[in-house]
C-alpha cells in the first residue's frame, strides 16, 4: 500500500485523498514496526506493547487535530502540490485540474488559480493558461473548449490502464465521448487507493436499446459509483441496490474484484417498478 501510495503520487502529486490515505499508511507502519520490536526485544514485551499504544494514541491525536489545522491543511498541501508540478513542467496547461483547485479545494485552490493568473503573462503558455482560467470561471458546470481537448487523451489512458470486461471489449470511443470532469472524476476514483478500484464493464444492460452499454463502476467512498454509456454516447442514471443480510457492511472493493474476475450476470433487477408512462419508480433499499 505505501509503495502504491508513493507511485501515485510521484506521478500525480498530492490530493487530500492520497494525504489520508498517508497518514492511515504510516500509522499502520508505526504500529507494525512497533509491534514487531515490542515481542522481539527480551523482557517484558506486554509492557512495552500498553506503553507503545498509549504513545501512538497519542501521537495520531495529535495528528488528527493538525489536520484540522492550517498546519496540516489537506487542500492547501494538494494545491501547492499541483501548482508545483505545473510550475516545473510536470504538467502542461491542458493536463492541469484547474476545475478542481477553482471548486473543489477551497480557498487554497483558488489562492492557488490565483497566482496561476498572477504568473500567465510572463509564460510562454500564458494565453493558453489565462484562457483556460476564464473558461472555467464562466463555464460553471460546463467543460470549456479547452478542457474538452483533453478528453481523448483521458479516454486513451483510462481505456489502456482500467481494467474492462470482457477484456476484449472497445472501450476507447465511448469513453472519449465523456465529459473531460466525467472522466477526470474516474480517473481520481480509480487512484483514490490500492487497486483495483475500478472495472469497466460492457453489456448489453438496457434491452431496449441497440447495441452494449458501458458502466464505468468505481470505489467511492463506502460505495460503488456506476455511470452508464449507451453506443450512442448517451447517459443513463444507474444506482446502486446492496441485497445483504442487516447488519452486514457493503464491500465494494470486493465487488469490483468479483466483477474483474467474471463473476457477474447480467439480468432484470430483484425488484419490480411502478410504471407510468415513460416513467419508471423503483424502491430501493433504505438507507441506500
Amino acid at each position: 500500500a505505501a509503495y502504491g501510495l508513493w507511485l501515485r503520487v510521484a506521478q500525480h502529486g498530492w490530493t487530500p485523498n492520497r494525504l489520508a490515505g498517508a497518514l492511515a499508511v504510516g500509522a499502520l507502519l508505526a504500529y507494525g514496526a512497533g509491534y514487531a520490536l515490542a515481542v522481539l526485544t527480551p523482557g517484558n514485551w506486554g509492557q512495552r506493547i500498553r506503553q507503545f499504544n498509549i504513545r501512538m494514541a497519542i501521537l495520531l491525536t495529535v495528528a488528527l487535530a493538525l489536520w484540522l489545522t492550517p498546519l496540516l491543511n489537506a487542500e492547501r498541501i494538494s494545491a501547492r502540490s499541483q501548482l508545483a508540478r505545473f510550475l516545473d513542467g510536470r504538467v502542461s496547461v491542458e493536463e492541469l485540474d484547474l476545475w478542481t483547485l477553482s471548486y473543489s479545494w477551497g480557498r487554497a485552490g483558488q489562492a492557488a488559480v490565483a497566482e496561476l493568473e498572477a504568473l500567465a503573462p510572463g509564460r510562454a503558455d500564458g494565453e493558453r493558461l489565462l484562457a483556460r482560467i476564464r473558461d472555467i470561471r464562466t463555464g460553471g458546470s460546463a467543460a470549456s473548449a479547452t478542457d474538452q481537448a483533453l478528453a481523448p487523451r483521458l479516454a486513451r489512458e483510462l481505456a489502456a490502464r482500467t481494467p474492462r470486461v470482457p477484456a476484449d471489449a472497445d472501450v476507447g470511443d465511448r469513453l472519449a465521448r465523456l465529459d473531460v470532469h466525467e472522466l477526470l472524476a474516474f480517473r481520481n476514483a480509480c487512484e483514490a487507493g490500492r487497486p483495483p478500484r475500478c472495472v469497466i464493464v460492457v453489456g448489453d444492460l438496457v434491452p431496449s436499446v441497440e447495441g452494449d452499454e458501458m458502466a464505468l463502476v468505481s470505489h467511492v467512498g463506502d460505495d460503488l459509483g456506476v455511470a452508464v454509456v449507451d453506443a450512442e454516447g448517451r447517459k443513463w442514471r444507474a444506482h446502486v441496490m446492496w441485497s445483504r443480510a442487516e447488519g452486514e457492511a457493503a464491500d465494494p472493493r470486493a465487488t469490483i474484484e468479483a466483477i474483474i474476475r467474471g463473476e457477474y450476470e447480467i439480468g432484470v433487477p430483484s425488484v419490480k417498478a411502478l410504471r407510468v408512462g415513460p416513467v419508471e419508480i423503483v424502491p430501493f433499499r433504505p438507507g441506500r
